[in-house]
């Protein structure tokens, strides 16, 4: 594949560098539609790009101006715009010298810029002094001075009479007061050297406008769910917005800690057979009885880019006998004028299991195991499994090579019990099983777990 390049190079006294890196090739243009052109114009070399702007919030880029120049001085000024301002406007720029020029960008209405062009005029200048005899000046500089203000009447001295009273004639002096005034300081004095302006082109690019978010979700009820286990439920926020939408969520409670109820009526809790948990009921001495928060969103922070969707995991996790509610209410600078951002009321009851098994997370079911495995209990091979069964999970190397793993048994009760571990797989006398449990049976205490 030959591609052909094209370009012209040329020789400036005055340049501007330091430019930000522009993301986009071509501002507006897909790295899609850039692939379908046969012929693709390069990026301008003075091209700056905000980006992504918030409405009615400033926004600061910077750059510098360059002299390259030997021995002449230039004078730049850059225009006026409604929405653009630079520090400084004005300026002189010495011999082989630079300066920073700040640039920033506000707009209170939806009002991109797409390559805008600002001319910057720059010439030549002969200064009536030396460079070396003159500050290196632009608009940004200041003088302090002090300027007479008012003029008021001050009683003479010795004057007894009271302010009630008209002062008798010749027997008060004039006072004038002073104020300090700040003003820009004076530009030197300087002669334009004839025929030698001309425009310094700088390209602006700002997408500007209010972030426009779809989404359908505002309520999410949760399965009952045992504790020390997890629910998670995923909703979608689609961004329709020419603007990316930075979001934060929150977890809104009450003072007490309890979740805050959206329901028109409380939900009927169904009778509880199960055994209370001796957790809740003797917890150690001096422990913070507030329930901790179970719900949890991911990402809780982040940014939502123009034309993209965000996939968000509402994750239930109880450790403790109740039911929950709360919400969540999500924060999004620069949303669209009307539009109230997402508040999610969320609700799950937790449920106490009679023992919790401490294993690892295993992704063995969903990803790893072989389809055609018979399954437990003499199931044919294809048999799907439960995607509730916990996995145990070994890695030997060789035959004849024992490898053992131990977990943890909790009782959450507040009752003792006994526990018996019974091997559900058909019987084969030709072939053993390969796996033996070291505790077959055993007795747990309430409110303990023992080591298997």
């Amino acid at each position: 594949t030959n591609i052909q390049l094209i370009g012209e190079g040329y020789e400036e006294e005055v340049t501007i560098e330091n430019l930000p890196a522009v993301d986009a090739p071509l501002a507006g243009v897909t790295t899609e539609a850039l692939q379908a052109q046969e012929e693709i114009q390069a990026v301008h070399g003075n091209h700056l790009d905000f980006g992504d702007c918030a409405i009615g919030e400033p926004h600061q880029l910077s750059f510098t101006m360059t002299n390259h120049s030997e021995q002449d001085v230039y004078r730049f000024n850059w225009p006026e715009h409604a929405a653009l301002t630079f520090s400084p406007q004005t300026g002189h720029l010495h011999p082989k010298c630079t300066k920073d020029v700040t640039i920033v960008f506000k707009s209170d209405e939806p009002k991109p810029l797409s390559r805008a062009g600002l001319a910057c005029k720059i010439c030549k200048i002969l200064l009536k002094q030396t460079p070396d005899q003159v500050q290196d000046w632009d608009d940004r500089l200041r003088v302090i001075k002090w300027v007479d203000s008012d003029t008021v009447q001050v009683p003479a001295e010795g004057d007894k009479k009271t302010a009630k009273d008209p002062p008798p004639p010749g027997s008060t002096t004039s006072r004038t007061s002073r104020k300090k005034v700040t003003e820009t300081a004076e530009e030197p004095g300087h002669s334009v050297v004839e025929n030698s302006t001309r425009d310094l082109e700088l390209q602006v690019s700002a997408t500007c406008d209010f972030a426009k978010l779809k989404w359908k979700t505002e309520s999410i009820t949760f399965k009952d769910t045992l504790m020390f286990q997890s629910r998670i439920y995923e909703f979608t926020i689609n961004n329709k917005g020419t603007v990316s939408a930075n979001f934060s969520w929150q977890c809104v409670t009450d003072a007490h800690h309890k979740a805050v109820s959206f329901a028109e009526r409380p939900p009927t809790a169904a009778p509880d057979l199960r055994p209370s948990s001796r957790l809740m009921l003797s917890p150690p001495p001096g422990e913070d009885l507030t329930p901790t928060n179970p719900f949890s969103i991911s990402p809780e922070t982040g940014t939502v880019l123009a034309g993209k969707k965000q996939v968000f995991a509402v994750k239930f996790s109880p450790l403790d006998i109740r039911q929950y509610e709360t919400k969540l209410v999500c924060s999004i600078p620069n949303l669209e004028e009307g539009k109230q951002p997402p508040v999610l009321a969320v609700r799950g009851r937790g449920l106490l299991p009679y023992c919790h098994f401490e294993l690892e997370d295993s992704d063995y079911i969903n990803t790893r195991r072989n389809p055609n495995m018979r399954g437990p209990r003499g199931a044919p091979a294809g048999a799907t499994l439960d995607p509730n069964t916990r996995v145990i999970e070994f890695a030997a190397t060789g035959i004849n090579v024992k490898t053992s793993r131990s977990f943890f048994i909790l009782n959450p009760t507040n009752r003792d019990y006994t526990f018996l571990w019974n091997n559900e797989d058909m019987a084969d006398s030709k072939l053993p099983s390969p796996f033996t449990c070291h505790t077959p049976r055993g007795l747990i205490q309430a409110g303990r777990k023992t080591k298997v």
